[in-house]
């Protein structure tokens, strides 16, 4: 089911994939950020 989903979400969204890109990114930057604040 997951991949199914994941399948239909970038066959709709190919085109934002860089926007896509972006907010992986930016989920990344968050958790190195919250990672250094419980440190």
């Amino acid at each position: 089911m997951f991949l199914h989903f994941l399948r239909y979400f970038y066959d709709f969204h190919f085109y934002d994939f860089s926007l896509l890109q972006c907010c992986f990114d930016a989920i990344d930057a968050i958790q190195v950020a919250s990672n250094r604040h419980i440190r």
